[in-house]
């Protein structure tokens, strides 16, 4: 069976900690704030994602071809799967993890059953995405965090210390903001979609860092990158 994690082994990038140089002491807490900055950028993303498809829902039906939506499920794919423990088995022992024994476990009933009676899903990695889906179209999504709050210690089965999941403070707030999306009416559709495939999908950031400029900001920065340009030529004349 394969080791449990612990921080006095394993170091960041997987090498030992004696061997890093850095006692493991100070790698323990490196690790703890990584992590807290890793659960601050998926509440962050989230809640910029939750937004845009409010905003689309405003003037019109949000379906399976919004791209905020599939942002939004992926993002929550990766909040599910922070710091998700790898699941052993008699097979291997260190299999991908998956988040739908959590799901299965603590969820509404009825919401679990339809999924499981889903035969085109063959994997628990396709149950869990196909399962925020309808989650969202049953308005059920913020209920199930809320409920996920209370049943921390029970987390903890599933998750390594520091993961998003069993965080109070980022549970809080996710699963208030999550309730903006119980006033969309989604319309998505289950059994015309690929939810098998097995890479953790990457979180597309570009729509949330656009900058845009002023026609004054332009002009300044084109002034100061001529500024610069000169002085640094000054400098590089030969003296004499």
């Amino acid at each position: 069976p394969g080791k449990p994690f612990t921080m006095q082994a394993t170091g960041i990038t997987g090498r030992s900690v004696e061997a890093s140089g850095i006692s493991s002491g100070k790698a323990e807490v490196h690790w703890t704030q990584q992590q807290a900055v890793q659960r601050r950028n998926l509440l962050g993303v989230c809640r910029m994602c939750i937004k845009s498809l409010v905003d689309k829902a405003a003037f019109e039906t949000v379906t399976d071809d919004c791209s905020s939506l599939r942002n939004f499920c992926i993002i929550m794919e990766h909040i599910f799967t922070h710091r998700l423990l790898a699941r052993r088995s008699l097979f291997s022992s260190n299999e991908a993890p998956t988040f739908w024994p959590v799901i299965a476990k603590l969820a509404p009933r009825i919401t679990v059953g339809s999924i499981q009676d889903m035969e085109e899903i063959q994997t628990d990695l396709g149950k869990g995405r196909a399962w925020i889906r309808l989650a969202l179209v049953q308005k059920k999504l913020s209920g199930f965090f809320t409920l996920l709050l209370s049943k921390t210690e029970h987390l903890r089965s599933y998750y390594h210390t520091g993961g998003f999941l069993v965080n109070i403070e980022e549970m809080t707030e996710l699963a208030g903001t999550l309730r903006c999306l119980d006033s969309i009416d989604f319309n998505l559709c289950l059994r015309d979609h690929d939810f098998d495939f097995g890479e953790l999908p990457e979180i597309d950031y570009s729509p949330y860092l656009r900058f845009i400029q002023s026609h004054h900001s332009i002009a300044d920065d084109t002034m100061e990158e001529k500024r610069l340009l000169s002085l640094q030529s000054e400098r590089g004349r030969p003296l004499g």
